[in-house]
This record gives C-alpha cells, sequence and structure tokens, in this order.
C-alpha cells in the first residue's frame, strides 16, 4: 500500500487484537504470513474509507491532541500530534498514540 503509516490503524485496541490473532494463525500455520499481511492491509484500507466516507460527507469532526514536535522545511509542514482522538457523531472514538500530519502551505500571489 502506498504512503500507509500501518502504526495508526494499528494503535487501535481492535487492531492490535487482530494483529495478535493474525500471528497466532500464523504460528499455528492456519495461515501464511503473507496472507496475515495482506489481511493487515486490508484492514487499514477500510478504516481509511470509513474516516475518507466519513469527512467527505460533510459530518462534522472533531479532533484532540497535543503537538508533540513540528518543522517547516521549503513550505512544507509536518506535524506530530500526539494522543489524537477523531470524533464525529456516528464515528464513534478513535484514538491513536501519534498521527504524523503534512502539508504545503499555499502560496497567495498578488494580482
Amino acid at each position: 500500500m502506498e504512503g500507509a503509516d500501518f502504526s495508526e490503524w494499528l494503535e487501535l485496541n481492535i487492531g492490535k487484537s487482530f494483529v495478535v490473532l493474525l500471528n497466532e494463525f500464523v504460528n499455528d500455520r492456519r495461515i501464511s504470513p503473507s496472507q496475515s499481511t495482506k489481511m493487515i492491509e486490508n484492514y487499514i484500507e477500510s478504516c481509511s474509507e470509513i474516516l475518507k466516507k466519513h469527512v467527505k460527507s460533510g459530518r462534522k469532526l472533531k479532533c484532540e491532541g497535543a503537538i508533540s514536535h513540528y518543522n517547516c522545511i521549503d513550505g512544507k509542514w509536518d506535524l506530530v500530534i500526539k494522543d489524537l482522538v477523531i470524533f464525529g457523531k456516528s464515528l464513534g472514538r478513535v484514538k491513536s498514540k501519534y498521527v504524523k500530519v503534512s502539508g504545503k502551505e499555499v502560496k497567495k500571489t498578488i494580482l
């Protein structure tokens, strides 16, 4: 998966439980390591899609957390937010220990 940060969705309790279960299945030879990897990728993709749909629908999301550190190089900002909680009416509460947010400054043009 391109640009996926496994740590974000796997830090959720359900993600941790899923990984433990998959590891047990691999150790018991019930599934292969590549099958386990594919299942984790599908889990992360599904979580991301749910969040995207929630945001695109116009529903309100609220975020809480603390900026751990940030920097700006050549107009590109990187922020690391610690103990992030995203919540919304139909989404519930999504927690992550650390989330990295990147973005570029918008250049204002004067006409």
